[in-house]
């Protein structure tokens, strides 16, 4: 399984082989004018031991996904 987060910093999770998408999470980071912010920036995500770590946009928050349960860990601010 591969991942990636999108410029309007939804986690995507992919079959290597087939590129195929299995689940979009949303954070539901909101939406100006039905636009991203354009501040909105991601410096990537890190994986260990089964679990995303991800940054949330301008909110300075990160996010934490067990991809074995598939549910959230986690959504805290760090900044």
């Amino acid at each position: 399984m591969g991942y990636v987060q999108n410029n309007a910093i939804r986690l995507i999770a992919f079959e290597v082989d087939t590129i195929l998408c299995r689940r979009v999470y949303d954070p539901n980071i909101p939406l100006v004018n039905n636009q991203t912010l354009k501040a909105t920036t991601s410096h990537g995500i890190a994986y260990e031991n089964s679990v995303i770590y991800a940054p949330t946009g301008t909110n300075g928050a990160l996010l934490a996904i067990d991809t074995t349960k598939k549910r959230r860990l986690y959504n805290m601010l760090i900044i």
